[in-house]
């Protein structure tokens, strides 16, 4: 849940649904911006999601500044 928080305060928001979009974070997963590579959301565990958490919250504190 705070992944997709995240997400929409980053303003990457599916504009059908309204909700963060999935596509946007799925390309971000992918990407080399990503901390973790070569794992699915779901083969994750703690410290991995932790690491994906903290890198998207500065970048929206980087947004905000």
């Amino acid at each position: 849940m705070k992944i997709l928080s995240l997400a929409k305060e980053l303003d990457w928001i599916d504009e059908k649904t309204g909700f963060a979009s999935l596509e946007r974070l799925g390309g971000w997963f992918r990407s080399a911006r990503c901390p973790v590579q070569d794992k699915k959301l779901k083969e994750m565990n703690y410290e991995d999601i932790s690491k994906v958490i903290k890198a998207l919250e500065n970048m929206v504190k980087s947004k905000w500044k």
